[in-house]
């Protein structure tokens, strides 16, 4: 893993500690509710105080080696890594681990916006925006202008 260091490993279980999650409350409680989502990962417990993550999951459904890779891919957040470093000169010896790891469950799919439940409006509004610069040709605009992959993950 390249954000985190597995340090204990059990048959059904690991533990994993990850700078990003260092007393970062949020991040943490933001990566426990993905995690949970998934259907054979049976439990999470995350001390944010020390960037400690314990994740118990079902080996039969979720390979050790699939759930590692995951945890990797949302602790490096892949749009930061790719416009903050790789795309700088500084960023030029390293690339992407060869393969995008897609997981719709715990990921979801593309690039999302968080809003309050209770937002319905603004909900509706957002997805009518969206729709109109999608039909405009304004999204794709901007997208080609900072990106070069497509957001939506397709």
């Amino acid at each position: 893993m390249k954000n985190g260091q597995l340090v204990h490993r059990l048959s059904r279980r690991i533990r994993v500690v990850a700078p990003a999650l260092i007393k970062e409350q949020e991040r943490c409680y933001i990566l426990e509710i993905l995690l949970r989502k998934h259907p054979a990962i049976k439990d999470v417990r995350i001390v944010p105080e020390i960037g400690s993550l314990v994740i118990q999951y079902d080996p039969a459904n979720l390979p050790e080696a699939r759930l590692r890779a995951t945890l990797d891919a949302i602790l490096g957040n892949l749009v930061e890594m790719k416009a903050g470093f790789l795309s700088k000169p500084e960023g030029k010896a390293f690339e992407f681990a060869p393969h995008e790891v897609k997981d719709p469950v715990i990921l979801g799919y593309g690039t999302g916006a968080a809003m309050r439940k209770q937002d319905k409006q603004l909900m509706t509004d957002f997805n009518a925006a969206l729709k109109a610069i999608h039909a405009q040709g304004t999204y794709k605009k901007i997208a080609d202008k900072y990106f070069d992959f497509d957001v939506y993950g397709k």
